[in-house]
């Protein structure tokens, strides 16, 4: 059975759908360690669910919720389950996309059917890359998540070692057990080639933009190895860049985080506007102040938001008749590039810099703006601002996550260049 998932760096959770999903319309959670508050949820069982969406057998599903779903309500009608204990729930852009989900009984083998055994020299050999995991198996989702997602659930590729749906007080001993639960890029470790002197797993997001006018060949996530020989230039990489130090709130939490002190965008003139109009370069400068911006570095998002005040800064220079913003014509859209100012980690003074284009980040391919303005929320302990895939688009993304004890999770980066894919046999 083939299942088609999401790659989502911005989570450490997988799932699956459970082959009885229901509509998830209302949570009411006021449960609390020693009270006597229970959690409830209103449910419409088996409304909408794709009849082509495949799911695994149901011996391989008996969590808690999906108990008292199987006990008898009729498709399409709402019901109402209650619970002592927190049940454990994904949730994904501001919060109003939830899935409650319960754990599998036992790991199962997979495999990722659309893999390359990169070699060193001749022809790429296609290969099946497999392992052993257990994922979290979705029993109920509000309507966005499983009645409009075109996959069939979500791979999440942060930088933990192991899930954090099931964490206390998301953890029912009875049902779940005490275990913990990997993630699933360390339930791939022990079927990847290993990582010199650093263990852990190495993710290379290679992200081609939807559009074939500039670049050409086919996107890839690597692991552990970057397949240079397919490339027809010599890529360089930045100095390693930490990820950024948790909020306060979740002190515990890891996230693929990076801190931006600046950025400059350098916005080049067409040549006919310089030699017949007149015009000359520009330079944007956005600056973050002496702390920087923390931005959580996302495929799972199409865009990127920057803070009200950089955004702002964009609308002084770009058009707002368009949405976000759209480019003035004089403006070179491949030629122009975009200069970043990274702090490594969060009690360092390393700046590291990196420059990139400015086409496919900044802007697509018909000058339309690409970066968004994020929420006024001011709070120390949210990450306010994404690096969404049109920064994948620009730059090819390195993800460390070393083996326990050697060291902090961290970002190599490098500048994403038109036609270097070679084809694969």
């Amino acid at each position: 059975m083939a299942f088609n998932l999401q790659a989502d760096t911005g989570a450490n959770n997988a799932w699956l759908f459970h082959q009885n999903v229901c509509l998830l319309t209302d949570i009411k959670d006021n449960w609390s360690p020693g009270a006597d508050k229970a959690c409830e949820i209103t449910l419409i069982a088996g409304t909408k669910r794709p009849d082509t969406r495949p799911t695994l057998p149901p011996s391989s599903m008996p969590s808690y919720l999906a108990k008292k779903i199987d006990a008898g309500t009729p498709s399409g009608k709402p019901f109402v389950t209650t619970s002592d204990f927190h049940y454990p729930r994904i949730s994904y852009g501001s919060g109003k996309s939830k899935l409650v989900v319960g754990p599998m009984r036992s790991p199962i083998d997979f495999e990722i059917s659309t893999a390359y055994n990169w070699l060193g020299s001749g022809s790429d050999k296609k290969d099946r890359l497999k392992a052993c995991f257990s994922f979290a198996i979705c029993d109920a989702a509000t309507a966005d998540v499983f009645g409009n997602l075109p996959v069939d659930g979500s791979i999440g590729f942060g930088p933990e070692v192991n899930m954090n749906v099931f964490d206390p007080p998301y953890r029912h001993e009875q049902d779940y057990g005490s275990s913990n639960y990997p993630s699933f890029s360390a339930a791939l470790e022990a079927s990847l080639p290993n990582v010199d002197g650093e263990g852990g797993i190495i993710l290379y997001w290679y992200l081609n933009p939807p559009s074939r006018d500039f670049h050409n060949g086919p996107g890839f996530l690597a692991f552990n190895e970057f397949p240079e020989h397919l490339l027809r230039q010599k890529i360089s990489w930045t100095a390693p860049i930490l990820i950024a130090s948790p909020p306060p709130s979740r002190p515990s939490y890891r996230a693929w985080v990076i801190t931006i002190k600046k950025l400059k965008i350098h916005l080049i003139a067409d040549k006919e506007y310089k030699e017949r109009r007149g015009y000359e370069d520009q330079e944007l400068l956005i600056d973050f102040g002496n702390d920087g911006e923390k931005f959580c570095v996302h495929t799972g998002y199409s865009t990127t938001t920057f803070p009200p005040e950089a955004f702002f800064a964009l609308e002084s220079v770009f058009d707002t008749c368009g949405r976000p913003y759209s480019v003035p014509e004089w403006v070179n859209l491949k030629a122009s590039t975009v200069e970043y100012t990274f702090v490594s980690g969060s009690r360092s003074a390393q700046e590291i810099v990196f420059v990139t284009q400015a086409h496919h980040f900044v802007w697509d391919k018909d000058g339309q703006g690409l970066i968004w303005s994020s929420s006024r929320d001011e709070s120390k302990n949210l990450i306010r601002c994404i690096l969404g895939q049109n920064f994948f688009h620009s730059a090819v993304v390195a993800m460390h996550r070393p083996g326990p004890g050697v060291g902090e999770p961290y970002f190599r980066l490098a500048p994403m260049v038109g036609r270097v894919i070679a084809a694969t046999h």
